[in-house]
């Protein structure tokens, strides 16, 4: 079996090397990054199974880069700051944070968050809770994505659906478009 791979992002090198040396020697695969716009291009071409992001980062800072990768991608991220503020924990959370841990922090305290992340998501897969199939339809929980046999199919969904919700089934205003990506339901 292939070691999990994290990406750790921090711009303190001290830190860094700290988090990276205690996960390599617990047999996970690290890649470290310093700069929050090379640390989301990498989240997005390569295939992580955990992200461990600092808050504070030049570039992008951890909060937008969490916030770009839940638009379209379940990794699990472990918050990584010296803010020790309820506000900014609630609000790491809020976008998308799976943990958060505080510096200074203690380095098993952080295996043991990153194993538990990954036994959970483990868990999940071989559960079979990240897929559903209802007939020909099969809906992946993680990614967000329907898959159908008919692309029309889907369409014709919608438009039922937008019968029965919309006052106005030809300007929709809850079940509206997302051009690239698919459909959103939103409040009115």
């Amino acid at each position: 079996m292939t070691p999990e791979r994290i990406l750790v992002v921090e711009d303190e090198p001290a830190i860094a090397q700290a988090v990276e040396y205690a996960l390599e020697a617990e047999g996970f695969h690290v890649d470290a990054i310093d700069d929050g716009a090379e640390a989301l291009a990498a989240a997005r071409d390569l295939d992580y199974d955990l992200l461990v992001l600092d808050l504070m980062l030049p570039g992008l800072s951890g909060v937008e880069i969490c916030r770009r990768l839940r638009l379209d991608s379940a990794v699990p991220i472990v918050m990584l700051t010296a803010k020790d503020a309820e506000l900014d924990r609630v609000l790491g959370l809020e976008i998308g944070a799976d943990d958060y841990v505080t510096k200074p922090f203690s380095m098993a305290e952080l295996v043991a968050r990153i194993r538990a992340l990954l036994r959970r998501r483990e868990l999940d897969s071989r559960e079979g809770g990240m897929r559903l199939r209802v007939g020909d339809l099969e809906i992946d929980l993680a990614k967000h994505q329907a898959y159908v046999g008919d692309e029309r199919a889907c369409d014709l969904h919608i438009s039922n659906i937008r019968r029965k919700l919309e006052r106005d089934p030809a300007n929709p205003e809850r079940l509206v478009t997302v051009r690239g990506a698919g459909y959103k339901l939103q409040p009115v």
